[in-house]
């Protein structure tokens, strides 16, 4: 129940991350606030001999989805993810291997130790 004021919420995230929210709080009827705190900006370096040595790529954030498929084409690396959203979009954009961690940074170096091998190659983060 509330008093009568209009319930609103102030959403920061970055542009690209804010229209799921947006649309998940206008649906409790919760008016947002746009003001994200931070844009995300891709570097250029080349990343395609690191991608082709690498025995997967970790993704902690949707951000860093976007953010390699900006400067690399591959998408036959395997790629372990902190979690589920994160997860789906790597399957979007076209990665055919894709295991989530299901959480937080903690359970996804979990994930890493118990898929991994160090002497099968390096890690791209």
């Amino acid at each position: 129940m509330t008093d009568g004021r209009a319930r609103r919420a102030l959403v920061t995230r970055p542009a690209d991350d804010a229209a799921e929210i947006v649309a998940a709080l206008l649906d409790r009827g919760i008016e947002a606030v746009l003001a994200p705190m931070m844009r995300v900006v891709p570097l250029d370096p080349d990343i395609d001999a690191d991608a082709a040595r690498a025995q997967a790529v970790l993704f902690t954030s949707r951000n860093g989805v976007r953010a390699f498929c900006a400067i690399c084409d591959r998408r036959d690396v395997p790629v372990l993810a902190v979690g589920d959203s994160t997860a789906r979009l790597a399957v979007e954009c076209g990665f055919g291997s894709v295991e989530s961690a299901g959480g937080d940074s903690a359970d996804l170096a979990r994930l890493v130790a118990a898929r991994l091998q160090p002497a099968d190659g390096p890690l791209l983060h």
